[in-house]
């Protein structure tokens, strides 16, 4: 992991004043780590999330109340993009030509 680490950056982003939070993995696919360990911290879904309980650890209940007024827009892993796709698969082929 590098820093900024996740738990401390989502906090300040939360109690920022933010109306809209917009979550894009930076990952090829749309997996557990979006619909689980962020949806779990942002949603209340799991109080035994990580995130979600460190978030409360240090914000306590006014976290809660920011995120009851913040949309959050979840979008999909990188790899969903045809264009983002494309360059994998361009780069694939071309590395598999080498050999």
């Amino acid at each position: 992991m590098s820093a900024p680490y996740i738990k401390e950056t989502l906090g300040e982003i939360i109690m920022s004043g933010i109306k809209t939070l917009i979550v894009q993995p930076f990952m090829i696919v749309d997996g557990v780590h979006i619909h689980e360990d962020m949806k779990g911290a942002l949603e209340e879904q799991d109080p035994e999330n990580n995130i979600y309980k460190h978030l409360m650890d240090t914000y306590g209940e006014p976290l809660k109340e920011r995120l009851n007024r913040i949309k959050v827009i979840y979008k999909p892993g990188l790899g969903a993009y045809p264009g983002v796709f494309k360059l994998f698969e361009d780069h694939t082929e071309k590395a598999l030509s080498k050999l």
